[in-house]
């Protein structure tokens, strides 16, 4: 398994302190797909935390173009938002993060992934059980 300290600490819901202090002593680490092709943005878009949107943010500053690369099913991170899953019932208020991948890829809102799907139709496959804003 190909994959940084950042990564597993991402996909296993590290607390906000640890992620960030991984970014500071491996900025770089923020440019580096695990064997899946999936930056550390990708993992931070599907958290499923209070601190989601922090950490998003953190990293759009810190590597804007995170928001272009596609993984190794296509998706970008907008995709990997538009499927995090929704927790006990309660959908995550991702739009706020929907608007800042959005601000800082604007085309990514019609690139598809490796099964032509749209960011959101993720969304609407999840709304079908749930009442949401799509």
């Amino acid at each position: 398994m190909k994959a940084l300290p950042i990564h597993l600490a991402l996909k296993f819901n590290a607390p906000l302190k640890l992620i960030k202090e991984l970014i500071r002593a491996y900025p770089g680490s923020l440019r580096e797909v695990d064997d899946k092709g999936r930056l550390p943005l990708h993992h931070a878009c599907t958290l499923k935390s209070a601190w989601m949107h922090e950490t998003v943010s953190l990293m759009l500053e810190a590597y804007p173009d995170g928001a272009l690369c596609k993984d190794g099913r296509g998706m970008l991170p907008l995709h990997a938002i538009g499927s995090n899953q929704v927790v006990d019932g309660n959908e995550f208020d991702n739009q706020s993060i929907l608007l800042k991948l959005l601000q800082v890829y604007p085309e990514g809102e019609s690139i598809r992934d490796s099964a032509g799907r749209l960011y959101n139709e993720f969304r609407r496959r999840r709304c079908r059980r749930f009442v949401c804003d799509v």
